[in-house]
């Protein structure tokens, strides 16, 4: 199996306007933490599937 292992995201490409508000910015944040978690999900359960299939 390929390595899924996502890369580091960079942070300079991912911003928000200096003009956003406090609300959207925090939506951002949100956003920007349930990818963070659903990579390291996914990067898991890649892992998993691999030791399974050297079963």
């Amino acid at each position: 199996m390929r390595d899924v292992t996502p890369p580091a995201p960079d942070f300079r490409e991912i911003a928000l306007p200096p003009e956003a508000s406090a609300a959207e910015a925090a939506d951002f944040a949100r956003g920007i933490a349930v990818l963070d978690r659903l990579a390291r999900r996914v990067a898991e359960l890649a892992r998993t599937q691999e030791r399974e299939d050297k079963q």
